[in-house]
C-alpha cells in the first residue's frame, strides 16, 4: 500500500498536492477553494 502524496483538504478531506495553492483558503484544495469562492460570491449578491 502506498500513501497518497499531498495534504488533506479541510473541506473535502481529499489528499491532493494543490492544498494551499489559493492564499485566501490555505487549508483547501484548488477545487474546493473555487467552490467556496463561488458560494461566498452568491451569498453576497
Amino acid at each position: 500500500m502506498n500513501l497518497a502524496e499531498g495534504k488533506k483538504c479541510a473541506r473535502s478531506w481529499r489528499i491532493t498536492k494543490d492544498v494551499g495553492s489559493d492564499m485566501a483558503y490555505p487549508d483547501l484544495s484548488a477545487r474546493d477553494a473555487a467552490a467556496v469562492r463561488e458560494i461566498d460570491a452568491k451569498a453576497v449578491s
